[in-house]
């Protein structure tokens, strides 16, 4: 799943950050993200997109170009 997130914020020019739920098991609990693959999409330090399990990658990138028009 990686690959095809990675290639979807690409294709719109945004930075993607990965963290491993066992190296920041504090962050995650903060964030109440409780299983993996989770996608949570900022803008302006907002979450305005949160994605857990099965990703719609179609979701992620329609709310990318709204950011980005």
């Amino acid at each position: 799943m990686k690959p095809r997130v990675s290639l979807v914020y690409q294709k719109a020019g945004m930075p993607i950050k990965e963290l491993s739920l066992n190296d920041f098991r504090e962050l995650a609990g903060q964030q109440l993200i409780l299983k993996s693959p989770t996608v949570v999409l900022y803008e302006n330090g907002r979450e305005i997109l949160r994605d857990s399990g099965f990703i719609d990658l179609d979701k992620i990138s329609r709310n990318l170009e709204l950011i980005l028009s």
